[in-house]
C-alpha cells in the first residue's frame, strides 16, 4: 500500500514539475523575443536567461543566409513553415491557458523568482513580529512581542516617528531606532519621551529580516509619549441630576501609573465654570479659580453654568493595575447646581508624576487636545 502511494506522489509531483515548465515556457513564448526565437528556430525556453543567451549567440548557423550565388535557390520553405506552425500551437495553447486564469499565478511566480530585490517577502514565508504591546514608563517606552519563527528569519529591526498630535500611523515617516536579533522579543526605548513630547503620538515599527532582500513587517498602534490623562468620567453618586454634591465621583484615567496617593483632597467648585481638585489654598476655604492652583487635575465646564461648592476630606481611590485610574468622591460641604447640556475638559497639575522613577515624567499639562480628555458625562 505505501509503495503505491509513493509512486503515486512521485507521479504527481513529475507531472506538476512539467506543468510548471511548460507554464513558464508559454510566458516566454510570448514576449517579443520569445515569439522571434520560435520562428528563428531558436525552440521555447525556460527562463530569460537562456533566451536571451539564444538571442546574443544569434540563430543556429543552419538558419542562418549563407553567400550564394546569383543562381542559388531559396531555402526550402518545409524549414519556415513547420517552425510557424509551432509557433501557432504554443501561441493557441498560451492564448486558452490564459484566459483560463492558468497563467496569472505562474506569472506571478515567475516574477517573484526573478524580480524580488527590495520586496516585501510575500505568502507568509518570513513571519513578521506579532502581539506587539508598548507601554509607557516615564519618558520611557517598554516593548514587547513574539519574534516572527516561521522562515529564514535573521534579525529585526525596531523604527519609530513621534507623530505629534495625530495618533494616525498611517504613511508616517519611520526612522531606524536599533537592530536587534532574530528571537529578541523586548526592548525599552530610553528617553523617547520629554517634557517638550508629553503626549505625543509615537507610531513604532517592527520588520522580521532574513539573509536576503525578505523582510515582513508590523506596524504598532500609536501610543502616548510620557504622562497623560486619557480620559475623564463623572459619576452622580449623590443620585440627584445636574447637582455637584457629596457622593459624586470624577474618575481620570492615565496611561501609566502615577505617584499619587489617597490623601484626602480639597475640592472646590467655582459658579465660574472651574472645579479644582486639590485646590491648593490654605484651610478649609476657596479663593478663586485662578488664584487657588490645584494639585491634581482641573475640570473646565465649556458648555452650560454651574454653582458654587466645597468638599474639603474628598477621598481618592487608586487601581492597583491597568487602566491606572484615580477615582475622587466628593465629601459632604455643600451643593452646586449645574444647568444646560453641561460638557467638561480636564487639565492635569505638572506636579503629578509618574510611578516610574528612572526618567520619570510629569503629566502633561499642555493646552492640547492629547493631553486634555473631554466628556459629556455629568455630576
Amino acid at each position: 500500500m505505501r509503495h503505491g502511494a509513493l509512486r503515486r506522489a512521485v507521479e504527481a509531483s513529475a507531472v506538476l514539475a512539467t506543468v510548471v515548465l511548460l507554464l513558464k515556457r508559454i510566458a516566454l513564448a510570448l514576449t517579443p523575443l520569445g515569439a522571434a526565437a520560435i520562428v528563428g528556430g531558436g525552440g521555447t525556453f525556460s527562463s530569460f536567461g537562456d533566451l536571451a543567451a539564444w538571442s546574443r549567440a544569434g540563430r543556429p548557423a543552419s538558419d542562418r543566409p549563407t553567400h550564394r550565388s546569383a543562381k542559388a535557390t531559396t531555402p526550402p520553405r518545409q524549414g519556415a513553415l513547420r517552425r510557424a506552425v509551432n509557433a501557432s500551437v504554443v501561441l493557441a495553447t498560451a492564448a486558452l491557458l490564459l484566459g483560463n486564469g492558468m497563467v496569472g499565478s505562474t506569472s506571478a511566480l515567475f516574477n517573484g523568482e526573478t524580480k524580488n530585490a527590495g520586496s516585501g517577502f510575500a505568502g507568509g514565508w518570513i513571519d513578521p513580529p506579532a502581539a506587539a504591546t508598548a507601554t509607557a514608563t516615564g519618558y520611557d517606552m517598554a516593548l514587547a512581542w513574539t519574534a516572527g519563527t516561521h522562515g529564514p528569519v535573521t534579525g529585526q529591526t525596531l523604527s519609530g516617528v513621534d507623530n505629534g498630535t495625530n495618533s494616525n500611523c498611517t504613511g508616517a515617516a519611520y526612522s531606524s531606532i536599533t537592530t536587534l536579533s532574530a528571537a529578541t522579543a523586548s526592548y525599552t526605548d530610553s528617553s523617547r519621551g520629554s517634557l517638550g513630547t508629553d503626549g505625543d503620538w509615537e507610531c513604532y515599527e517592527l520588520v522580521s529580516t532574513s539573509a536576503t532582500a525578505w523582510t515582513a513587517t508590523l506596524l504598532l498602534p500609536a501610543v502616548q509619549l510620557g504622562l497623560v490623562a486619557t480620559a475623564v468620567s463623572i459619576g452622580n453618586g449623590g443620585g440627584t441630576a445636574n447637582l455637584i454634591q457629596q457622593n459624586d465621583t470624577i474618575t481620570i484615567t492615565f496611561n501609566q501609573q502615577t505617584n499619587l496617593t489617597t490623601a484626602n483632597v480639597k475640592v472646590c467648585a467655582f459658579s465660574t465654570g472651574a472645579v479644582l481638585i486639590g485646590d491648593q489654598k490654605a484651610g478649609n476655604n476657596c479663593g478663586t479659580a485662578a488664584a487657588d492652583g490645584y494639585s491634581l487635575a482641573r475640570l473646565d465646564l465649556t458648555s452650560g453654568t454651574m454653582g458654587s461648592a466645597r468638599f474639603v476630606n474628598s477621598t481618592v481611590a487608586l487601581s492597583s493595575s491597568a487602566p491606572w485610574t484615580a477615582t475622587i468622591t466628593l465629601s459632604s460641604g455643600g451643593t452646586a447646581t449645574v444647568t444646560g447640556t453641561p460638557a467638561w475638559k480636564l487639565t492635569g497639575s505638572g506636579s503629578v508624576l509618574s510611578n516610574a522613577t528612572l526618567h520619570q515624567a510629569a503629566l502633561c499639562s499642555a493646552a492640547s487636545t492629547t493631553c486634555q480628555p473631554t466628556t459629556a458625562t455629568s455630576f
